[in-house]
């Protein structure tokens, strides 16, 4: 059984689909290092388990906000703009992180304010990705589209500890800031019939 690639074909799913890939290799790595990190400056596993369930709540109401903004406004401006966001909060992470001692609330802060954009973002990427390719073509994108997810979700955890341990959490950080930034040029590239 082959996958069906021939929505790539279509420049604008390509764009899209190649810069949401290396923005979520930065985020899931990042996901990997805040709590980590947390770990490492207070010792505790109930504040490193708490980063989680302050990023849920963020990302839980801000879904349901961001699915308004997917319905009521041009989708791709609501990414650019996310996107921009999304690339400035891990800098903020970064620079905290090359304190002697990293401010805890700042990394929660960022995190929840990442989980906030984050779930703005998603809607409207979904919303924008069937626009990209035929109506014959949805199925086939369908199918590209988790096999997209699985290599982030299986692969960049993986990748972000190592990182963490090797380079440090600065670094990654960083590589997550420039995973964003690929993504919001390739973003800037995708045009669409509205």
């Amino acid at each position: 059984m082959f996958v069906d690639l021939s929505p790539f074909r279509h420049k604008n799913f390509r764009r899209l689909f190649l810069g949401q890939l290396i923005s979520a290799f930065g985020t899931q790595m990042t996901a990997v290092v805040i709590p980590f990190q947390i770990f490492l400056i207070t010792k505790s596993t109930l504040y490193t388990g708490l980063i989680s369930g302050v990023e849920f709540i963020f990302i839980f109401f801000s879904s349901l906000l961001g699915g308004v903004l997917a319905d009521r406004f041009e989708k791709r401006k609501i990414l650019i703009w996310a996107e921009v966001g999304l690339s400035i909060i891990p800098l903020g992470l970064a620079l905290n992180s090359l304190s002697a001692q990293p401010h805890l609330g700042i990394i929660f802060v960022l995190a929840a304010m990442a989980s906030f954009l984050g779930g703005i973002h998603r809607p409207a990427l979904e919303a924008l990705t069937p626009r990209l390719v035929s109506e014959n073509e949805i199925a086939k994108i369908s199918v590209l589209l988790p096999i997209r997810h699985i290599l982030t979700m299986i692969l960049s955890p993986m990748i972000g500890g190592f990182a963490m341990v090797s380079v440090g959490a600065f670094y990654t950080y960083l590589f997550d800031a420039v995973s964003f930034f690929i993504s919001l040029l390739f973003l800037l590239g995708v045009n669409y019939k509205k």
